[in-house]
C-alpha cells in the first residue's frame, strides 16, 4: 500500500521537482564522502604525531617521499620533480646585481671600441641590454676601465696641496673672512678648482682653526735713500765674487704674527663693529731663524711678548755666532733685511766683531730674503687643528714641530730660488 502510494506520489511530481531532488541527493552524498575523508586524515595525522614525537624526520611510505619535522608541520614539500624556487642573483660590492659576467661585458666593449661595431649590434650579439652597455662605455670613457667602481670609505679630504695653500693664505691674510668670501675668492682666482660650499665649510672648521696673520716686523722699512744705498752695496758685494750663497752665506730673518687659536667661520661676513674698526694689530708671536744650505743653524720663537726689538735681534745673533764658532772657524757672509740705520747698525757691529761680514737685502719691491720662504713653509705645514689641551700643547710646540720638517735640501732650494743666477 505504502509502496504503491510512493510510486503514485513520484508519478504525480513534475519534471523540475524530480531534477531538484536528484541534485540534492548528489550533494548529500559528496558531503558525506568529504567528512569521511577528513576523519581518515585526522586519524592518520594523530598516528604520525604519536610515532614522531621525538624524531626530526620521518619518511612516509608511498609513491612520494616527504620530509616532515615536529616544528614545521606547515612547511611546503618539495616539488615532484625535485626543483626549487630559483635563488636571486649574487650582489656586487656596490649593491647592484651581477647580471652579466665580466668577460661578456669586456667582449661587448671590445666589439665597440676595437672593431667599430654599433652599440645596438654589439649588445645584441653578446646578449647584453643596450642601456647596460652604454653605461659601461660611459664608465670606460670616464675612468679608462669598464668595471663599476666599488664603494668604500671616502678619503678625509680631497683637497689638493695647491687648494690647501690657497685657503690658508686667504684666511691668514684676512682675519674676518667668511665661508662665502673664501668661496668667491676661488671663483675670482679661476686657476684652482672651486670646492663645494659644504665641503669648504667642513674643512675650515676642522683644519683651519688656528690662523697666523702677518704684521709688520723687525726691522722697520728703510727710507728710499737708504734703500738705494743698500741695493748698491748689495750688488757690489755679489759682483766682487767673494760671496757664494751656497757655501759661505748665512741668512737671518724675522717674522711677526697675530695668531688666533679658535678661529670661527660664519657663512656670511658679519657687519664690522666700531671696536673692530679701531683695533690695530700688534704682534703677539715672532719667529727668528738663521740658516744656510746646510740647514737651520738657530731658531727662536717668542710668544705673548713685546714685538722684536734691536736688543732681541742682537741676542739672537750672539747665539748664532756662538754655535758657528763651536762648529767651524770659517768666516761667513750674513744676509739680513735692510732697515733704518739706527736699527741695523748695532746688529751689523755685533756680527763684524765676530770676524764675519754683512750685506743687507732690499725690501721695497718685496723681500729678497730666502727666510721668507721658510716662514711661508712653516705656516703651510703647521697643523691648524685645535691644540691638544689634554697634553698641555702650546702654539710654540706646534710651530717647533713644523720647523723640524724644514730639512737641509729645502733650505738649499729656497736659497736657489732667491738667487737663481748666482747659484
Amino acid at each position: 500500500m505504502n509502496t504503491n502510494q510512493a510510486n503514485t506520489n513520484n508519478d504525480n511530481r513534475t519534471e523540475s521537482e524530480l531534477e531538484a531532488s536528484v541534485v540534492l541527493s548528489t550533494m548529500f552524498q559528496r558531503t558525506m564522502s568529504f567528512q569521511g575523508e577528513d576523519t581518515e586524515m585526522t586519524e592518520v595525522r594523530d598516528e604520525e604525531a604519536a610515532s614522531t614525537d621525538n624524531a626530526d624526520v620521518v619518511e612516509q611510505s608511498g609513491t612520494t617521499s616527504q620530509q616532515v619535522t615536529n616544528k614545521s608541520f606547515g612547511k611546503l614539500p618539495k616539488r615532484p620533480n625535485g626543483s626549487r624556487v630559483k635563488k636571486p642573483m649574487t650582489q656586487r660590492a656596490n649593491g647592484n646585481y651581477e647580471k652579466y659576467s665580466d668577460a661578456k661585458i669586456a667582449l661587448a666593449v671590445e666589439s665597440v671600441k676595437i672593431y667599430g661595431m654599433s652599440v645596438d649590434k654589439a649588445a645584441g650579439r653578446t646578449g647584453i641590454k643596450v642601456g647596460t652597455l652604454r653605461d659601461t662605455l660611459r664608465r670606460y670613457k670616464a675612468r679608462g676601465k669598464a668595471s663599476p667602481s666599488t664603494r668604500g670609505h671616502k678619503a678625509k679630504s680631497s683637497f689638493t696641496e695647491e687648494t690647501v695653500s690657497f685657503i690658508l693664505n686667504e684666511v691668514d691674510e684676512n682675519p674676518n673672512m667668511s665661508v662665502e668670501d673664501i668661496y668667491f675668492a676661488f671663483v675670482d682666482d679661476g686657476t684652482i678648482a672651486t670646492p663645494a660650499v659644504s665641503s669648504l665649510q667642513n674643512w675650515l672648521r676642522k683644519n683651519a682653526q688656528i690662523t697666523f696673520q702677518r704684521v709688520p716686523s723687525y726691522p722697520s722699512m728703510p727710507s728710499e735713500e737708504e734703500e738705494e744705498e743698500y741695493t748698491h752695496k748689495y750688488w757690489q758685494t755679489l759682483n766682487a765674487g767673494e760671496v757664494n750663497v751656497r757655501e759661505n752665506c748665512i741668512f737671518i730673518g724675522e717674522a711677526s704674527y697675530v695668531y688666533n687659536l679658535r678661529r670661527t667661520y660664519p657663512e656670511t661676513r658679519p657687519k664690522k663693529s666700531r671696536k673692530e674698526e679701531d683695533h690695530h694689530d700688534v704682534a703677539d708671536l715672532s719667529m727668528l731663524i738663521a740658516f744656510g744650505t746646510a740647514g737651520i743653524v738657530e731658531q727662536g720663537i717668542r710668544c705673548l711678548e713685546c714685538p722684536t726689538s734691536t736688543q732681541d735681534m742682537t741676542a739672537f745673533v750672539k747665539r748664532v755666532m756662538t754655535k758657528l764658532s763651536d762648529q767651524s772657524r770659517e768666516n761667513f757672509f750674513f744676509g739680513l733685511d735692510s732697515g733704518p740705520a739706527e736699527e741695523v747698525e748695532q746688529v751689523k757691529k755685533e756680527i763684524e766683531d765676530w770676524g764675519h761680514k754683512v750685506f743687507f737685502l732690499p725690501r721695497h719691491d718685496g723681500s729678497w730674503n730666502p727666510a721668507e720662504k721658510i716662514f711661508r713653509e712653516v705656516q703651510r705645514v703647521c697643523s691648524r687643528s685645535l691644540l691638544d689641551q689634554r697634553k698641555n700643547e702650546t702654539i710654540i710646540q706646534r710651530l717647533e714641530s713644523a720647523m723640524d720638517k724644514i730639512d737641509p735640501p729645502k733650505c738649499a732650494s729656497y736659497i736657489d730660488l732667491a738667487f737663481p743666477i748666482i747659484s
